[in-house]
């Protein structure tokens, strides 16, 4: 059984959120395809985020984050129940995991629903849009590469031990009230303080202390924290048009002004990223062990803490007010 095949390879959206890419082109399939990327990054609280590995700032602080804390929260945001099957430091001899998943893949495709699973062929979340029985085998996409992987690939990917599969199971209607308080609870859990239980991974605020640390160790990975900063910006810029839309859920003007300054000093932060990026290009990432270099880019580090933690407290108040109305 095979679905139409997403149109991944070549799409002009960016897959440096791969999940929210992902979902961008499996909600077509659910009739839901009224949501912008900005929107699915901001209602899923992905445009807000701040994910790094503390000792070095590689490349796996981005996507190593609280799955199961932040993804059915934001599909809740968007009116989607998902079911998910999820194991971390996955191995073959854990009973049921496999065949479950591969039973929850053969639901979804036969609804015409295709999947998300982590690492299918790289590592970041990708597209299950088929299944073969006769071959044992998955019809997979991610945003650079399309293929079939064997069932028990799921799982054992080249560079992760982490099990994930993902169906949309039910599209339900949420009141506006209820989307709204439910993207700024997500927003600040993830935003203002460290969410993380794991000492190997900081988020939030505190997410800039650790960088901040390992440039002060001189443990800075060249090519991880290039990387950091191009999905950085890219969920901030993100953040930014999501703002410009969100607030048309308000009546108020006290309330769209709450956005609107929030919105403000978040352009003031990607400002500060830019030059942050300048310093640091992706791919090369040019030289962050360097004194001076170094120097500047702690500076630029705690100006965009500062602009963030501004955007996020106007966001705080705006959520408190609702409360108490």
């Amino acid at each position: 059984m095979k679905l139409t095949k997403p149109n991944c390879i070549g799409s002009d959206i960016s897959n440096l959120s791969s999940f929210c890419f992902c979902l961008f082109h499996v909600l077509p399939y659910i009739n839901q395809a009224k949501y912008t990327y900005e929107e699915i990054m901001g209602y899923t609280g992905h445009a807000f985020h701040i994910n790094v590995r503390v000792e070095a700032i590689d490349k796996w602080g981005p996507t190593m984050y609280d799955w199961d804390g932040v993804i059915p929260r934001g599909l809740h945001n968007l009116g989607l129940i998902s079911k998910d099957i999820a194991y971390s430091g996955y191995h073959m001899e854990v009973p049921n995991v496999l065949n479950n998943s591969i039973a929850l893949i053969r639901q979804s495709i036969d609804k015409g629903v295709p999947l998300i699973m982590w690492e299918p062929l790289g590592p970041e979340f990708g597209i299950i849009y088929g299944y073969n029985d006769e071959s044992q085998s998955l019809y997979v996409i991610d945003a650079a590469i399309e293929g079939e992987i064997p069932f028990d690939r799921i799982g054992r990917g080249d560079d992760t031990p982490e099990f994930y599969v993902l169906s949309i199971d039910e599209v339900i209607n949420r009141s506006p009230n209820d989307r709204i308080m439910g993207t700024l609870d997500l927003i600040l859990k993830y935003g203002l303080t460290d969410a993380h239980d794991t000492w190997e991974f900081s988020t939030g605020l505190p997410a800039y202390d650790a960088w901040i640390i390992a440039f002060n160790n001189k443990k800075i990975d060249f090519y991880g924290n290039s990387f950091n900063i191009q999905v950085l910006k890219n969920a901030r810029e993100s953040a930014i048009g999501f703002l410009n839309k969100f607030k048309n859920e308000f009546i108020k003007e006290e309330e769209i002004e709450l956005i609107n300054q929030s919105k403000n000093s978040l352009i003031e932060a990607v400002k500060l990223i830019n030059e942050l990026e300048l310093l640091f290009p992706y791919p090369t990432g040019g030289n962050p062990r360097e004194d001076l270099i170094r120097d500047k880019a702690i500076q630029l580090l705690n100006d965009i803490k500062e602009k963030e933690k501004s955007a996020l407290l106007y966001l705080k108040i705006l959520r408190d007010n609702k409360i108490c109305l």
